[in-house]
């Protein structure tokens, strides 16, 4: 589960298009982590044993660029490539993370209220 806050900061803004800049906090808490050790003898015959994973909630700052695209005063569609940085260090979650930094390319409909 993903927890976010972002701030946009929009310094382009003509009638229908419009570029942006965001930069926020997200919080990625996981739900459920599990894993098991298999071990395999000569003779084909196996053994299964459970590993218990305990992450605790991971902490993002994000940032980024982006345009969206309103086709009515209430529906739209944005691009947004984005930076995640994550701040907690916690040796566990290299299996979740390998590096600190991720580049990702959000893409959707927006809906304004």
């Amino acid at each position: 589960v993903s927890l976010p806050i972002q701030l946009n900061y929009y310094f382009v803004n003509l009638q229908q298009l419009s570029f942006y800049t965001t930069a926020g906090m997200t919080v990625d808490i996981p739900i459920s982590v599990s894993a098991s050790d298999r071990t395999v003898y000569e003779d084909n015959s196996w053994t299964s044993s459970p590993i218990d994973y305990s992450i605790r909630p991971q902490v993002f700052m994000t940032g980024g660029v982006g345009f969206e695209y309103m086709f009515n005063s209430t529906l739209g569609i944005y691009l947004e490539p984005s930076i995640k940085y994550r701040l907690t260090s916690d040796p566990a979650t290299n299996l979740l993370f390998e590096k600190n930094i991720e580049l990702y390319i959000p893409l959707g409909l927006r809906l304004k209220f």
